[in-house]
């Protein structure tokens, strides 16, 4: 990686932290998977992050309105459930999970 990448990821990892500055890696992780496929159910999140069943499901709330146990979360993720599965959720991005998105892609390209 050139000093040029990682002065762009570090400019990255600025945007997100200037709107979330606790975010844990694995919820930016989740954010990245669900951004780049969204309609992903929380197990494919999972899967393609490595993260337990527990730690996946958590992150991804985080990253939802509400965290649960009376928590507010980011809301940069919303779900609907699937109509064949009402257990099995879809992420995909909220406009606030849109524009943050939008912000890191803006300094990705320069």
């Amino acid at each position: 990686m050139t000093i040029a990448a990682m002065t762009t990821l570090k400019r990255v990892l600025d945007v997100v932290r200037a709107e979330a500055p606790e975010l844990p890696t694995q919820q930016l992780h989740a954010l990245l998977v669900i951004g780049l496929d969204e309609g992903l159910a929380v197990q494919d999140v999972q899967k393609r992050t490595g993260m337990t069943n527990s730690s996946g499901s958590r992150n991804v709330r985080a990253l939802m309105e509400y965290a649960g146990e009376g928590r507010k979360g980011l809301h940069w993720v919303d779900w609907k459930p699937n109509p064949q599965n009402l257990r099995e959720k879809h992420l995909y991005l909220s406009p606030k999970g849109k524009e943050i998105m939008d912000k890191m892609m803006k300094v990705m390209e320069g």
